[in-house]
């Protein structure tokens, strides 16, 4: 019995590790939007994935929410870059990944940007995007609709660069940390 079985784990075990890591490029690897906080309902989080989705197609740029209940103590900058390292949205060669964090007990936002980005998507735009389409929907209490407007204006802003190359073609290689 024991050496039916040996060849039987051993192969399964080889089986098992071929699907363990998934393939880079494969983006089910990762969350579009990660609600930790459990802040979003399910259609916005679908809504926003596909939105998410279709801007990587059309751009190659990568942007993903996440929402935590708490950062603790920590400052946003340091969380927020943290998780963006871990995750490693956008292309290691263009460093276009962007990251939006939403914090709601400690009533802070983010939007962490990729180098390779950082020209278009600047603090002084990303600061004006959390305080005139995000932060007034999460008063009301709506982080569906505050989220969505956020991903919305960072999408808009991405899209409307005609000088920069859409990088259709380009593998989407997970960032090291």
């Amino acid at each position: 019995m024991r050496a039916l079985l040996t060849p039987l784990l051993a192969g399964w075990a080889l089986l098992l590790s071929g699907c363990a890591q998934p393939a880079a490029n494969d983006n089910t690897s990762f969350e579009w939007v990660t609600d930790e906080a459990e802040i979003l309902s399910d259609s916005a989080e679908a809504r926003i994935a596909g939105n998410l989705i279709t801007l990587e197609d059309q751009t190659s740029d990568q942007v993903l929410v996440w929402t935590t209940p708490s950062l603790g103590s920590r400052p946003i900058e340091d969380v927020s870059l943290e998780r963006a390292r871990s995750i490693g949205a956008g292309t290691a060669e263009l460093d276009n990944g962007v990251l939006i964090t939403v914090a709601p007990n400690d009533r802070k936002v983010r939007i962490e940007v990729g180098t390779g980005l950082e020209d278009l998507l600047t603090d002084v735009r990303a600061k004006r995007i959390i305080d005139e389409h995000m932060s007034p929907k999460f008063a009301r209490g709506d982080f569906d609709a505050g989220v969505e407007a956020g991903v919305e204006a960072v999408s808009e802003l991405l899209l409307s660069d005609r000088e920069r190359p859409k990088y259709r073609d380009v593998r989407v290689e997970r960032m090291a940390s």
